[in-house]
């Protein structure tokens, strides 16, 4: 195996648009991290990320793609506030033509280097981001373990936090569905009641390790129909916590329920 270097790259490189259109449907993406140990794997991950004490920096991503984008395209993640509450949306937009800072959100290990995968333009990823791509030690063994797995093409790094978690959920048990327009090319994050979708068809494609993340931080989960799903709980004084797990027997205490 070539040994990596970890560095990190902020800019789409030429061709991006090859390797994101490359990537796999959430379910085939899914479906290749189960027949490749999914607990095992994500646990030797989730200790890479515990031991270089990034909890409240990085993630896991499972690596998969909504919609299609062009040469020039490349796609952003964007906090909104709209009449039906706050929603974060993901969509292609030209790179050459954006009048605002973007900053990789996500990334995936390739050819010895950390490429973008998607972005975001809150100063916070930017910031968890900055702290993020310094710790190369951290990215050298997230890299290394991807690698020694075989999942290098299924999972990715996730820049953790986002300025989106802080705002305040619904009451009850509310879940964070990322509706797929495909006409629009939108990814649209909102909250909604959990009564609403059926939980058992949910695909997970977030894992994050921190014992607590921001306030109302959720894991990422996505449904056979690609719909996004985040699911919180709501603690004993009322606030939104994260619901964490890969297997709801799963028996390290670094998985928090």
């Amino acid at each position: 195996m070539p040994r990596n270097d970890s560095s990190v790259a902020e800019y789409p490189r030429y061709g991006h648009h090859v390797l994101y259109n490359s990537l796999a449907d959430v379910i085939d993406a899914d479906r290749h991290l189960t027949l490749s140990d999914r607990v095992s794997v994500l646990d030797d991950l989730i200790d890479v990320i515990r031991a270089h004490k990034v909890q409240d920096l990085a993630g896991i991503r499972l690596l998969h793609r909504h919609c299609s984008i062009a040469a020039d395209e490349i796609m952003v993640e964007q906090d909104r506030d709209e009449d039906r509450g706050p929603t974060l949306a993901t969509r292609p937009e030209h790179f050459a033509g954006l009048n605002r800072p973007v900053t990789p959100n996500s990334y995936c290990f390739i050819e010895g280097q950390w490429q973008p995968v998607e972005y975001s333009d809150d100063p916070i990823v930017r910031e968890a981001a900055e702290h993020l791509i310094e710790r190369q030690e951290f990215l050298a063994d997230f890299a290394s373990t991807l690698e020694r797995r075989g999942v290098s093409d299924t999972l990715g790094l996730l820049v953790a936090p986002r300025s989106f978690y802080e705002k305040a959920a619904p009451a009850g048990r509310p879940l964070l569905v990322e509706s797929s327009y495909e006409e629009s090319r939108e990814n649209i994050v909102r909250y909604h009641a959990s009564e609403d979708f059926e939980q058992n068809k949910l695909l997970q494609t977030v894992w994050l390790a921190a014992d607590s993340m921001l306030a109302a931080s959720c894991p990422t989960l996505c449904s056979m129909k690609c719909a996004i799903k985040m699911l919180c709980t709501e603690g004993n004084s009322g606030e939104h916590k994260q619901t964490v797990g890969h297997n709801s027997t799963h028996p390290k205490d670094h998985w928090t329920k």
